[in-house]
């Protein structure tokens, strides 16, 4: 989504720059006017090799089924569509080790979009949850300096007191 963000959403860079709003969120908002499966597009999306779990470093970016019909809009909601696939092989090759997965947190700038969170649980056909507080990292730190200090008896008593549920996707099968 950076790269295209960065080279075709020169248009969304700008308007967010005026209004203060993101970029990402003015082309998801595009992306939310097509329906599911994008009428045909396919991404591959590739473009620096392929990772798990089938690495090839020598994979490339593909774009299918592409026609006249296709609009920027399809393109954005095509690419969200492909990395929920690669999220949902990922999950699939996880499982397939005994591992299973009834929900998925998201955290960081994956987790803001509610279209990217509905299409990866109505994809990986797994909850998708999101949290408050975005940033783990300090969240993290602030539990262990919690449980350091005595504020919290365990790591377990700080997460069940700081972090907290933002919103839960439930797979939609119709879609």
């Amino acid at each position: 989504m950076r790269r295209f963000r960065d080279e075709f959403g020169e248009n969304e860079k700008k308007i967010a720059e005026r209004t203060n709003l993101d970029a990402y969120d003015l082309l998801t908002l595009e992306a939310s006017r097509i329906p599911p499966g994008s009428e045909g597009l396919l991404f591959l999306p590739h473009l620096m090799g392929a990772g798990p779990p089938e690495f090839d470093p020598y994979a490339k970016g593909v774009l299918f089924g592409l026609t006249l019909n296709h609009t920027k809009a399809h393109f954005i909601r095509a690419i969200l569509e492909s990395i929920a696939f690669m999220l949902r092989r990922n999950i699939e090759m996880i499982e397939e080790l005994a591992i299973k997965f009834h929900k998925i947190r998201y955290i960081d700038g994956g987790s803001r979009s509610s279209l990217w969170n509905q299409i990866k649980a109505d994809v990986t056909s797994k909850a998708i949850l999101t949290f408050q507080n975005e940033e783990v990292a300090y969240l993290g730190v602030a539990i262990l300096a919690g449980v350091a200090g005595g504020l919290f008896k365990s790591i377990e008593e700080g997460c069940e007191v700081m972090v907290r549920l933002k919103k839960r996707y439930e797979p939609n099968p119709e879609n």
